[in-house]
């Protein structure tokens, strides 16, 4: 008999981080299906019509039906790029992302003031450069070679880990917003607890091994630009 949970979760969350996650544990649970639905940001979670709710710097309600909350993770804020950009433009020295296209989110417009602040660089500004709705654009754009994001690098861990995305200055980073999971309180079914439990200790599973993340993306980035 298959079982089925249903979570909700942001469109690029669930898109680098979430999906990978539900294939992993269905390829380790193959009697439960786990269906995953998006939302865009400003778009308020459907706490009613889910199992689980993945929301991003916000918790629901005590009134909630989901209003049981665990905490996922927090953003580690850093500037990410690709191989193939590095290669033709390295980035030796924080000052040199001046030489790239500074990618923003609409969602997020002030990320890269915060990294150029955190580092102490007073003198760039953001004129032209690429500006898209969402950071999942802005991500894919970035992994075509047009530029630079600050953007959350553990959620974008596997991306960075297959290549896809360079993580120059891993240590140059900050933290953003928290990642909560949302269930129901008191008695839960034990296929949705089985999987929220899963997905919190993937989570924490992660957050240990980031730093041996952070040095492995910083590494391959030196190497393709050297």
């Amino acid at each position: 008999m298959h079982s089925l949970r249903r979570e909700d979760g942001a469109a690029t969350f669930a898109m680098y981080w979430l999906l990978p996650h539900v294939n992993r544990y269905r390829a380790q649970n193959p009697r439960t299906d786990v269906w995953v639905s998006t939302r865009m940001t400003g778009q308020p979670p459907n706490f009613s019509a889910h199992d689980l709710v993945v929301t991003r710097g916000e918790v629901a309600a005590p009134s909630s039906r989901l209003s049981e909350c665990m905490l996922l993770f927090r953003e580690d804020l850093a500037v990410l790029t690709s191989p193939k950009l590095l290669a033709r433009k390295p980035l030796a020295k924080p000052a040199d992302v001046k030489s790239h296209h500074l990618i923003e989110s609409m969602t997020r417009p002030q990320e890269w003031a915060a990294w150029l602040k955190h580092v102490g660089i007073s003198d760039a500004f953001m004129a032209g450069g690429h500006r898209f709705d969402h950071l999942f654009v802005a991500s894919q754009a970035v992994q075509d070679g047009l530029g630079a994001v600050v953007a959350p690098q553990n959620v974008l861990q596997e991306a960075i880990a297959s290549g896809d995305l360079a993580s120059p200055f891993p240590r140059l980073n900050f933290p953003g917003e928290s990642y909560y999971c949302h269930g129901a309180a008191g008695s839960i079914d034990p296929a949705t607890q089985k999987f929220r439990d899963w997905l919190v200790q993937e989570a924490r599973s992660q957050g240990s091994m980031t730093s041996a993340a952070r040095r492995a993306g910083g590494q391959r980035s030196r190497r393709r630009s050297s």
